[in-house]
């Protein structure tokens, strides 16, 4: 299988050659988007979605080599620098104490008898 990779006007070009069915010894063989997706990561290639996807199939001569075409992904815009608000002390905030409980804890009485 022969790959050959290319980019033109923000495109990725794929072009797939595959040998005919007489030069494999009658082993049929096709490729479609799915391994050509996959041939992609391996190489760490990245791209977008497919614009035109043949199927290449070794059964005759005229089909045995297509190319795929990809777009390339837009480069992601770099986020603004926020401006730097001046920084103030925060202001202090007193918390408000609970006055002690006026409830007498739970105590039995002892019975003098």
């Amino acid at each position: 299988m022969n790959i050959k990779i290319e980019e033109k006007n923000n495109e990725l070009h794929v072009t797939i050659s595959i040998r005919t069915k007489v030069q494999t010894g009658g082993t049929r063989k096709k490729v479609i988007l799915r391994d050509v997706i996959k041939i992609l990561k391996e190489k760490g290639i990245s791209h977008s979605k497919c614009l035109d996807s043949p199927v290449i199939t070794n059964r005759r001569d005229e089909l045995c080599t297509g190319t795929f075409i990809f777009e390339l992904p837009k480069p992601k815009p770099k986020p603004k620098p926020k401006p730097k608000r001046k920084s103030t002390p925060p202001a202090t905030q007193t918390t408000k104490r609970r006055a002690p409980s006026t409830r007498r804890k739970y105590t039995k009485k002892l019975k003098n008898t």
